[in-house]
């Protein structure tokens, strides 16, 4: 595992990591994918109200048509899988509803990736992506 001190500088500049958490266990993890996939891939892991949030993201060179199970058939630059801990889901609902914190996720991840939000497929979940089932380890 590897962590990037000035990615996490430059992800605090562009706002996808909030000030609030600015002391919060962050890390920037590459995931290597193999030259034919034609994508760049990494994790954003840290901890909101000590508990974990996580976002799986692929970056492509040029647009790809992908199936989303948010909004079906799109032509994207990037995918995203925000997963948090069920006890950030059950605030969320209660503070001002997942569709809007979702909304928040994309925006922020648009804007580190300089793309538009309409060019990310967007998947969210409460389970662990960084633990393979079974596995008893992380990513």
């Amino acid at each position: 595992m590897r962590k990037l001190p000035v990615l996490f500088i430059i992800l605090l500049l562009i706002g996808i990591i909030d000030v609030n958490s600015i002391f919060a266990d962050v890390e920037i993890e590459e995931v290597p994918l193999p030259a034919e996939v034609e994508a760049k891939a990494f994790v954003i892991k840290k901890d909101k109200d000590r508990l974990w949030e996580k976002t799986l993201i692929l970056e492509f060179p040029k647009k790809r048509r992908v199936l989303s199970t948010i909004d079906g058939f799109m032509e994207v630059k990037a995918v995203a899988n925000h997963s948090a801990h069920p006890e950030i889901w059950k605030k969320v609902k209660e503070e001002k509803g997942g569709k809007i914190y979702l909304r928040e996720v994309k925006e922020k991840i648009a804007k580190h990736l300089g793309i538009v939000p309409e060019e990310i497929a967007m998947l969210a979940t409460a389970a662990d992506i960084g633990q393979p089932s079974g596995s008893g380890k992380g990513v």
